[in-house]
């Protein structure tokens, strides 16, 4: 459910009649009201983008941890290839 928030802004759009009407027969369908489905949609869709941007950054850690190691890795390997190289 949509979290009740006081609603103190206003957004307004244009948009083709036709769609207008069957929206807002679907909503009538649901007892909801246009405007509550399309705060539901903005909702979910921010919700979605936040969700998918802590994916990204999950991923980016990940990511860097294993650059890390692999450098960690070879620097490793050159210090070794470096005390063979000096004996």
């Amino acid at each position: 459910m949509v979290e009740q928030m006081k609603a103190d802004g206003q957004m307004a759009f244009r948009i083709n009649s036709s769609l207008k009407d069957d929206f807002a027969k679907q909503a009538q369908t649901e007892g909801k009201k246009p405007s509550q489905l399309v705060i539901e949609l903005m909702t979910d869709y921010l919700k979605r983008k936040r969700e998918n941007q802590q994916d990204d950054f999950v991923r980016i850690k990940q990511l860097l941890e294993k650059h890390e190691m692999e450098i960690s890795q070879l620097k490793e390997q050159q210090q070794e290839l470096v005390g063979k190289s000096s004996a």
